[in-house]
């Protein structure tokens, strides 16, 4: 389960609240159900430990947030005790954990919430598949532990990407899907281990928290390990695009900014996945083919636009090619190839909307930057320049998707768009 923003805005502390209020009323009505009995008490206990501990093992993740081993143990107590024991367990695990991390118990409380919730929802959906709580069979159950992980994992992303919606423009569904491959292989790890400890707990009771830990533990290292290459992968880019950067005499992290910018205009446009890290690369790395070369013949673009320009240039192929050689970086090859090039080309064909969205965002922040000329503009003043090339470089409907992204980052003046034309 994701540990939501640290900062807060008002609207995010709301949402907050309404979560730790219906976990709360969730847990008060069933708490009525729970048995009195001294094994129910220590099992509540012993997972509410687990509990605490597994969240201990957390992972960062690429779009924001962090996931740990936590989901495991509960998975393991909704299959093996009645409601109100699985729901104690992120009960009192919610409080031990904001005791122990001594932050605000805001947090935490809304963590424990979206628990409950996904608690009650896939425990009614493991016994409409005909589960049977404490008496878990592989081959009989195997469905029904596959519909019970499936919701708990849809739950947690569709509260994540809820809690999100209070920073900016989410597209919930695609943005979910997008949450759920990321962490899809993480769930797929945890949810055997957490029915093992389920079939297990009757012959080894206690320990088979204490037995299975280092199997969580080793699942959390291995998932972990894979982000961190993938971090390493990531900032070596980075660095790279840092030495194209001094070679243009542009200002350090511009190629950070052009990718962070274009990645929001796709994420805003439905590209998920896969081509949205294209996209990326193919932002950083879009000046690559420079690296050597002494004269651009795209040096001149925003002062005159050459006849019948198709992002042909020398830099352009050479960038294309360079790509093309590198497996993970094929994707990005042919967004290279037409970062420069209008929406539109001479044959008829559009270029990607990967290309059409680098392109849009590296003249944005040419301009605001004054890369190409003695003065810097203004936000405002940038968009009225690219709106000027609207129906002929650029495709309008692109346009407008950068006016939004700017308008939800406050780049733009508070005053509205459409008052001033844009």
């Amino acid at each position: 389960m994701n540990k939501h923003l640290r900062v807060d805005n008002d609207k995010t502390r709301v949402m907050k609240i309404i979560l730790s209020l219906t976990g709360l009323v969730i847990y008060v009505l069933n708490i009525r159900g729970l048995p009195f009995e001294l094994i129910d008490f220590l099992n509540i206990i012993l997972f509410s430990v687990g509990f605490a501990a597994a969240d201990y093992l957390e992972v960062s993740l690429p779009q924001g947030g962090t996931h740990s081993g936590a989901p495991a143990i509960i998975i393991a107590s909704i299959l093996l005790f009645k409601l109100p024991v699985a729901l104690s367990v992120a009960f009192f695990g919610g409080i031990a954990l904001a005791i122990i991390k001594k932050e605000r118990i805001l947090s935490f409380a809304a963590q424990a919430g979206e628990y409950m919730v996904a608690i009650v929802i896939s425990a009614a959906l493991f016994l409409a598949m005909g589960g049977r709580v404490g008496s878990i069979e592989l081959m009989r159950d195997i469905v029904a532990i596959t519909g019970l992980a499936f919701m708990f994992l849809l739950v947690d992303v569709l509260f994540e990407q809820i809690l999100l919606m209070a920073r900016g423009p989410v597209a919930i569904l695609k943005d979910s899907i997008g949450a759920i491959q990321i962490i899809g292989p993480f769930y797929t790890a945890l949810v055997p281990i957490a029915t093992l400890m389920a079939m297990m707990h009757k012959n080894l009771n206690f320990w088979g928290v204490i037995l299975f830990f280092p199997a969580i533990y080793i699942v959390w290292y291995s998932y972990k390990l894979l982000l961190d290459i993938k971090k390493t992968y990531r900032a070596t880019l980075c660095a790279l695009s840092s030495i194209i950067d001094v070679q243009e005499n542009r200002a350090e992290g511009n190629s950070r900014k052009v990718a962070e910018l274009a990645v929001g205009m796709a994420k805003m446009i439905g590209i998920r996945g896969d081509e949205l890290e294209d996209i990326n690369n193919a932002a950083l790395l879009r000046d690559i083919g420079k690296v050597g070369l002494e004269d651009d013949p795209f040096e001149h673009r925003y002062t005159a636009k050459p006849k019948d320009d198709e992002g042909k240039g020398a830099h352009c192929e050479i960038g294309c090619e360079i790509l093309s050689q590198v497996d993970s970086l094929k994707g990005s090859a042919d967004m290279v190839k037409h970062h420069h090039s209008p929406f539109r080309l001479g044959d008829g064909s559009r270029v990607s909307a990967g290309a059409q969205v680098i392109h849009l965002a590296a003249r944005y922040d040419d301009l605001v930057s004054g890369c190409f000329s003695e003065e810097k503009m203004s936000s405002r003043e940038a968009v009225a320049a690219i709106k000027q090339e609207q129906g002929t470089t650029f495709d309008p409907k692109m346009i407008r998707v950068l006016i939004n992204i700017l308008r939800h980052k406050k780049s733009l003046w508070t005053q509205s768009l459409e008052d001033n034309g844009f």
